[in-house]
Formats: C-alpha cells, sequence, structure tokens
C-alpha cells in the first residue's frame, strides 16, 4: 500500500510541475513579453482594453478586441488560430480571462502580459498614441475637407463605455467594408 501511495504522490508532484511549467510560457512579465514581441514578428498583440483605455495609449502595433464588448467572441472566431498571440489589459485580469478563453477553443500560442500594461509602464516600457485603425478625435478643417469632398462621409461620435455605440460598431464596419471608395466611416470617441 506504500508503494501506490508513494507512486500516486510522485506521479501527482509530476503533473504539477508540468502544468506550473506551461503556465510560465503562457504569462510573461514585461520585459519577457517585450522580447517575444521583438522574437516573433509575425505574432499578433492583443489589447483587450475598452477603445477608450485603449485610446490613451497602448503597445505599438496592438489590435484593440475589447473583452467585455458584445462581440467579443465573435471578433476572437475571425483570428487565426495557429498564429501567435501576445494578450494584454490594464492589470492582467481581463486579458489571463481573454487567454484562456482562445486557448479553450483551440488558439495554440497565446501569452499574457503578467501585471498588464501597469506593470509595463512601470518598466518604463514605450506607449504608442497613433494608429491608422483610431480615429479619436478629427478638427474641424478635417471635418470640412471630408464633407466637400466627391466621397460620402460617416462620422460616428462614440463614449466606449456607450451600449448603443458598441452595439453600433459591427455594422458601422460592415458599411466601411461593403462601401469602400463610396463612403468614408470616420470613427470619433470623446
Amino acid at each position: 500500500m506504500n508503494i501506490k501511495f508513494l507512486s500516486f504522490f510522485f506521479a501527482t508532484i509530476l503533473v504539477s510541475v508540468s502544468c506550473n511549467s506551461q503556465n510560465a510560457e503562457q504569462v510573461l512579465n514585461p520585459a519577457a513579453f517585450s522580447q517575444k514581441i521583438s522574437n516573433t514578428p509575425d505574432a499578433v498583440i492583443l489589447d483587450v482594453r475598452t477603445p477608450g483605455e485603449f485610446a490613451g495609449g497602448f503597445i505599438a502595433n496592438a489590435v484593440n478586441v475589447d473583452y467585455n464588448g458584445a462581440d467579443f467572441n465573435g471578433e476572437v472566431s475571425k483570428l487565426d488560430k495557429n498564429k501567435t498571440y501576445l494578450v494584454y489589459c490594464l492589470s492582467g485580469k481581463r486579458s489571463a480571462s481573454a487567454a484562456a478563453f482562445m486557448r479553450s477553443n483551440g488558439f495554440k500560442n497565446v501569452i499574457n502580459l503578467e501585471g498588464g500594461i501597469l506593470a509595463w509602464q512601470g518598466n518604463n516600457l514605450p506607449l504608442s498614441t497613433t494608429s491608422a485603425t483610431v480615429a479619436d478625435k478629427i478638427s474641424f478643417d478635417d471635418y470640412t475637407q471630408m464633407i466637400t469632398s466627391d466621397t460620402m462621409v460617416l462620422v460616428d461620435y462614440y463614449a466606449p463605455w456607450c451600449a448603443p455605440c458598441i452595439k453600433m460598431k459591427p455594422m458601422l464596419e460592415q458599411i466601411d467594408i461593403e462601401y469602400t471608395g463610396k463612403v468614408k466611416v470616420i470613427p470619433s470617441g470623446y
């Protein structure tokens, strides 16, 4: 009986060590996360914060998919499950949940930033505030130029906390795709 107990005990320890080493590769501190970005040029950097948080500063080249957004599952289902995803949020909690969700849905390599963007900034790592996909404010001159052009312009003034605005986002994205070259869709948060 003692041999069975010892065998069970050692098997339990081996499984525990194996699981912990796997988790260590799935969560990286800011320095290792930054290094992973540098060493994996085809990785997708996924910011799962709200659009408002994202507009305040993000890791360069990040894609914003709000974990608490109405269509998180739909947006994630469009992603290539074989790519490497480097996921972060403000403190690491939402991104840990998002990473777990992605792994449970067949994503092969999902890595979470330990401590989130707060830890990233605490390590004096850079943030970007400009993105080709985010237009959080437009000037009056830009607005005047757009409405006097030959292209129809749809300016969506939204707030990241606004439920109807969140529901409108997929419809506006669809309009932008379907009417490319005919209608210019400008998201403008406040």
